[in-house]
């Protein structure tokens, strides 16, 4: 953790600069899963050129490749979804969350806490629908 001598304004300060240098990196992170996409989409034109003679394989072949994509786009808007909920943890519930325990607020503390949940819960239950598909 920071230097207990800062101020909180100056530990919420330091949480930013962090939160800033990991959205960059979380980017990255999903830049590199192109790569992947576009060997899935690959792969699919390559049997289907191969299949695609084959009336039945050729209405399969772009019948998954739909779905795949598909599930690429939802894979990557539930991986922004991630940054943005995990920015809002860092950024804004974690400062406050520490006020409130600060001040003694438990009952406030528990209620953030909950939030927090809340969205993490909804994710998790995006991911498992994914998963499923």
């Amino acid at each position: 953790m920071a230097n207990t001598t800062e101020s909180s304004g100056e530990l919420v300060k330091a949480e930013l600069e962090i939160v800033d240098d990991n959205c960059t990196l979380r980017a990255d992170f999903i830049q590199e899963l192109l790569p992947s996409a576009e060997r899935t989409a690959l792969l699919y034109h390559l049997a289907f050129l191969s299949l695609g003679g084959f009336p039945k394989l050729e209405r399969l072949i772009r019948d998954q490749a739909i779905e795949t994509q598909l599930l690429f786009r939802s894979s990557e808007a539930l991986l922004m979804k991630c940054v943005g909920t995990s920015s809002n943890l860092v950024t804004s519930l974690f400062p406050i969350l520490q006020q409130a325990v600060e001040k003694n607020k438990p009952v406030l503390a528990k209620s953030y806490l909950m939030k927090a949940k809340e969205w993490i819960k909804d994710i998790v239950a995006q991911v498992e629908v994914i998963v499923k598909r």
